[in-house]
């Protein structure tokens, strides 16, 4: 027979590993925890971190869903609620800054005063309802195809015999959306 001593000795030393054991188990078990906690919180950073695909973007920008109206043009209903009565039912202008770089200038028909420049027109304005926060870029440059999905002034140039678009392997023209709305339109022309 096991003297009490020895039996309370042996009482002891289960004690102390059972302590042991669930003392493992528990920083075995928050070490687990922890690290889940932590790579689900990565994902959740890696999720936010990387932009939904660009089509999806476009679409949520300027798609039907949207309810952007390439036919309408910015500003329409003035957004103060503008008591001027010719303001107010119609909306502020658009300003429309243009510039024209002129590539090279033909040769003058004196006679008929002809002749023809090859020209980069650049058109910029901005666009409200195109400002944008969700995605990462300053800016968007879109394919020339997206230009029948936005309002563009209309340009012309008085006096004109003819004109004709750049197209060689591409069409030539640039469209840009900036963060806050800002559209930049670029197209190389010959003017006649």
């Amino acid at each position: 027979m096991l003297e009490p001593r020895c039996i309370s000795l042996k009482r002891a030393e289960l004690d102390r590993k059972t302590r042991l054991i669930s003392g493992r188990w528990i920083n075995s078990t928050l070490l687990a925890y922890g690290t889940s906690l932590a790579a689900s919180k990565e994902a959740a950073a890696r999720k936010a971190a990387s932009p939904m695909p660009p089509s999806e973007f476009l679409d949520k920008l300027m798609g039907k869903v949207s309810g952007y109206d390439a036919r309408i043009r910015p500003n329409f209903k003035d957004p103060k609620g503008s008591k001027n009565e010719a303001t107010h039912k119609k909306g502020p202008p658009v300003n429309v800054t243009c510039n024209i770089f002129i590539n090279s200038f033909g040769s003058i028909a004196e006679t008929t005063m002809d002749y023809r420049v090859n020209i980069f027109l650049r058109q910029q304005w901005n666009d409200p309802r195109l400002a944008y926060s969700e995605y990462p870029d300053d800016s968007l440059d879109l394919d020339p195809s997206m230009l029948d999905s936005i309002w563009k002034p209309d340009l012309f140039f008085a006096n004109e015999k003819g004109a004709n678009f750049h197209e060689v392997t591409t069409d030539n023209k640039l469209l840009r959306i900036s963060k806050n709305g800002n559209v930049l339109y670029s197209i190389r022309q010959e003017e006649e």
